[in-house]
């Protein structure tokens, strides 16, 4: 074949990522140093399950300087040491929109509880009133909730429909998962709902404990 001039097939290799990890998969040629121009190498070795580089750093060493001798050679890293520095810098901006995330998710719970609780203290008039003329504890309590899952459904359908319209902005940070990956927004959406519900119990159940008594007297 014609690669780099004419040469002879003697293996085949997969493909691979050559552009990083966040690249597709192309294929890739290789040429035997001895038949290049190329002014330097990558040794890459495949080491028996555990073996340490170590174990065979000394004999590598002794091999390439019985070739070429007085040859400096650079620092040995693992593969998985070489990936863990070539992500390193996305690793960290995901973490950083990861705890942005935690905060956009504490932060929806302390407004969902305020909203629910400030909601309540109005209703506590007409809510007392319900509970004189005999509606059930569990009745005021599922209304409460019900109008909290209301909000939440608003709120989520704006969310989700803003982030799948900013989803491209990230795609150049992620790894094997897409931007707009139908489950990602599935467990975001089931993990918001079921933390604004959980924020939503606490006045919910205060308002299901509402004395008609003391409420009737204070009108």
């Amino acid at each position: 074949m014609q690669f780099d001039g004419t040469r002879r097939i003697v293996g085949i290799t997969g493909s691979i990522r050559h552009e990083g990890p966040e690249a597709g998969w192309r294929e890739q040629g290789f040429i035997p140093i001895a038949q290049s121009d190329s002014s330097g190498a990558t040794l890459v070795l495949r080491l028996a399950r555990g073996v340490g580089p170590g174990a065979v750093l000394p004999a590598i060493k002794a091999a390439v300087w019985t070739r070429f001798p007085g040859l400096a050679l650079p620092d040995v890293q693992t593969l998985a040491q070489y990936l863990h520095d070539l992500v390193a810098q996305r690793r960290f901006n995901m973490q950083l929109l990861g705890l942005f995330g935690l905060l956009g998710i504490l932060i929806a719970c302390v407004g969902i509880y305020g909203v629910i609780a400030y909601v309540v203290t109005l209703r506590t008039p007409e809510i007392g009133i319900r509970a004189a003329l005999g509606a059930a504890p569990a009745a005021i309590l599922w209304s409460v909730l019900r109008m909290a899952v209301l909000y939440l459904s608003g709120g989520l359908i704006a969310g989700l429909a803003a982030s799948w319209l900013l989803g491209a902005f990230v795609s150049g940070l992620l790894f094997q998962v897409e931007s707009r990956d139908p489950w990602v927004y599935a467990i975001v959406a089931v993990t918001v709902a079921a933390t604004g519900v959980l924020a939503a119990i606490i006045p919910a159940r205060r308002a299901a404990g509402v004395d008609p008594l003391i409420v009737l007297k204070e009108l």
